[in-house]
């Protein structure tokens, strides 16, 4: 318990003399394809749906292209979580390999 009292006083004390939030975890950028999308609007949805995953730090959904590009810490999240949200909104998705 005390440790993790320790913790949180020292990032505190980072936020209070940076002005900046501690990052912990590195930042990676993942593409999905993203199927299900009918319309222009649906890529709202799926922006919206992604962008509620703690630690998503960017999405960017093109409709044209079927797919999301996400920037996220990894610390606070993995690519399943993401997933899991588009899926939650009513879509699929999956990681989109290099080539595709």
């Amino acid at each position: 318990m005390k440790k993790i009292i320790l913790i949180l006083l020292a990032s505190v004390t980072l936020l209070f003399i940076t002005g900046q939030p501690l990052k912990a975890g590195e930042v990676k950028t993942v593409k999905l394809e993203v199927t299900g999308m009918t319309c222009g609007l649906c890529t709202k949805a799926v922006k919206r749906s992604i962008s509620s995953v703690e630690g998503v730090e960017k999405v960017e959904v093109s409709y044209k292209k079927k797919e999301a590009r996400v920037e996220y810490d990894t610390v606070e999240t993995n690519v399943k979580e993401i997933i899991n949200a588009v899926s939650n909104a009513g879509y699929g998705a999956h990681l989109k390999t290099e080539g595709q």
